[in-house]
Formats: C-alpha cells, structure tokens, sequence
C-alpha cells in the first residue's frame, strides 16, 4: 500500500461528481458537507467496479493519499476493494 494509516471504524461516504479518468478511473467526490476531494483507483484494472459519475462510493476504515501534484483525497488499491461499496 501506498497510502497513510487507515481510519479504523470509519466510513467515507462520497458522491462521485467529476470524472477526470485519463490512464486510470480518477474522480472528484463531494461528501456530506460539500468537501470535494479526487478518489483515484491504483488496482489492477485501473477501475473501481460500478463506480460512475452520480454514483455513492463507501469505504470502510479508508486511507487518505498526498498526490504528486499536491492535491489530497483517497487512493483505493487492490486490497482496498474488499471494503468498497459502490451505489
């Protein structure tokens, strides 16, 4: 894993609003109070399965990421997609 410790006994819960996917499935998400951070998958498929624009992503005991561009949000991996659900 590539990203910091986890949230143990938390859920993020965001609505997918942007699609910015170029090489890999990449998304502006909004939560409950209007914060909009980028959800990026790092997994073999470069995809997070069922996840389009509208749709609500829940992760349990997620992990936040520092992207290269300095921007912030979650990186969900391979490992990760087990506690992923998508509606």
């Amino acid at each position: 894993a590539h990203a910091g410790s986890p949230v143990l006994g938390r859920t993020l819960e965001v609505r997918a609003v942007l699609d910015e996917s170029m090489m890999r499935q990449v998304f502006q998400c909004k939560d409950r109070v209007g914060a909009i951070r980028r959800v990026a998958a790092y997994t073999s498929s470069r995809r997070i399965p069922g996840l389009k624009q509208g749709s609500m992503l829940r992760w349990k005991n997620p992990r936040f990421h520092f992207f290269m561009d300095g921007s912030s949000g979650a990186r969900i991996e391979e490992e990760d997609l087990k506690d992923v659900t998508v509606t």
